[in-house]
């Protein structure tokens, strides 16, 4: 039987474009699904961000013409190949909408319901299936992610494609709704086949509409699939996804176990293994001068790498690190971006703890590396988390989350095994939890160690994940 042909549609692509967990995901799932024999492809904008000379970008030579509103638009074709991987990506080059900026127009990475938000990730939509005429692709399935495609389904649909829909919904917090004027002002030959009941009160929602379209969903977690059901995960689309809850399924994501490998690293000073942990202490001193923290080889450190956002958890955090750092010795390093407000916040904390608290609020890779490897705890104390991949790639570098029991988190992280959790999000469940640890950290070293070892074996690669996306566009391919 012929194998699927996969069309992978997404607005972050590691190592081009990252923001999120979306990112890590449509550079490493790709790949591994290439490795099982399947001819699958990526799409995604490009932003002024990304280098042609760094990333190999080729010009393809062929130019895309899309109309909006009264005018037309001409869109660049680029290809290159995904790094370390055999996996096509195409890029979507329109100069005055897509190549005008970077990632996102808002700070904490939402849609923000504006005209330019809206004109971007539609125009990227209305390209796709011009590039699959130009380049004479005809996908079995094009793999939905998130809101920023929820409406290409009414775009391929309108092309004459009747080209089935897999949607993964990586965070349903973040929905795309747009004033319905927009579309009517520039995509008014696409709006009668968006879902009417995606439209509602003058706006449409992207993600409710890529909800209703695709054939097959999917959330990145089990967990998470079926918290997103209730009133309290559902962020108001639970009676719809209830309706589609048979097509509904929960997949835990995986990372890159050779971009995330403390043997290997080439970001951290010193590699290590199960069997070599004395280099891990080493890799925190380390991080302790580059961060200008007082190299304390007793004193516990809590990394996080992180969205400045209310998901993540910083309402309850910052009154349990103010507690905690006034009574015992440890130090906290945060590697964050986003919401103004949050990091006013953190740098107030840093300013009544000068010696125990490192703010950069400016994304760094080789220091989130860094922090992974060298800190001793890692924090995701977050509201809700429909997978994380933090606590899966701290874990590698025998770096213990300390996790709400939520989502992903649930399915990823053991108590007093390989990590630290708590069940009620309060900022007093977080400080007995970080309690917990700093007292095993001071007291039972013997138990450190062993849960150190317990997180670095535990497997996260994609191998499992990508077999049952896999088994996913076998039987959407197979449905008549």
């Amino acid at each position: 039987m012929k194998k699927p042909l996969i069309l992978f549609a997404s607005a972050e692509v590691t190592p081009f474009a990252k923001v999120g967990g979306l990112a890590d995901v449509a550079g490493s799932l790709p790949p591994a699904i290439k490795q099982l024999g399947y001819d699958i492809r990526i799409v995604m904008p490009k932003y002024q961000t990304i280098s042609e000379k760094d990333w190999g970008l080729v010009d393809s030579g062929k130019n895309i013409e899309m109309p909006w509103g009264q005018e037309k638009l001409t869109a660049r074709v680029w290809t290159a190949t995904l790094p370390n991987s055999t996996v096509t990506v195409y890029f979507i080059e329109e100069k005055r909408f897509i190549t005008s900026g970077g990632i996102y127009i808002e700070n904490d990475a939402s849609s923000g319901g504006s005209d330019p938000e809206f004109a971007r990730i539609n125009v990227f939509c209305s390209a796709i299936p011009e590039l699959l005429r130009i380049f004479s692709l005809e996908p079995d399935i094009i793999h939905l992610n998130d809101w920023h495609v929820g409406l290409l389904p009414a775009f391929m649909q309108n092309a004459g494609y009747q080209t089935k829909h897999l949607l993964t919904v990586h965070n349903l917090a973040y929905q795309g709704i747009y004033p319905a004027k927009f579309a009517k002002k520039t995509i008014n030959a696409v709006l009668e086949k968006i879902n009417p009941l995606a439209i509602n009160n003058g706006n449409i929602n992207t993600l409710l509409n890529a909800i209703l379209s695709a054939e097959k969903i999917n959330t990145v977690s089990p967990s998470y699939r079926d918290e997103i059901l209730t009133t309290e995960f559902g962020a108001g689309l639970e009676g719809f996804l209830g309706k589609r809850a048979k097509d509904l399924s929960g997949i835990l994501n995986g990372i890159n176990t050779e971009e995330w490998d403390p043997k290997n690293d080439a970001h951290i000073a010193f590699h290590f293994d199960v069997s070599s942990l004395e280099n891990k202490a080493r890799n925190k001193e380390r991080l302790q001068k580059e961060v200008a923290l007082p190299v304390e080889k007793n004193a516990m450190l809590f990394g996080m790498v992180s969205r400045l956002s209310e998901q993540k958890g910083f309402d309850i955090l910052i009154p349990s690190l103010r507690s905690i750092l006034k009574k015992a010795s440890c130090q906290v390093v945060i590697l964050a971006t986003g919401s103004l407000y949050i990091a006013d916040q953190i740098k107030e904390l840093k300013k009544e703890f000068p010696l125990k608290v490192a703010f950069i609020d400016k994304f760094n890779n080789a220091l989130a590396h860094q922090i992974y490897a060298g800190a001793d705890t890692f924090l995701m104390p977050s509201r809700f988390e429909p997978c994380g991949l933090s606590q899966m790639i701290s874990m590698r570098y025998g770096t213990l989350p300390i996790a709400h029991l939520t989502g992903g988190l649930k399915d990823t992280v053991k108590n007093n095994k390989n990590g630290f959790c708590f069940n009620k999000y309060s900022s007093d469940k977080l400080s007995v939890c970080l309690k917990d640890s700093l007292k095993i950290f001071k007291d039972n070293q013997k138990k450190w160690g062993q849960m150190q070892r317990q997180a670095m074996t535990e497997d996260f690669s994609w191998n499992a994940s990508a077999k049952k996306y896999v088994q996913l566009y076998e039987k959407l391919a197979d449905e008549a």
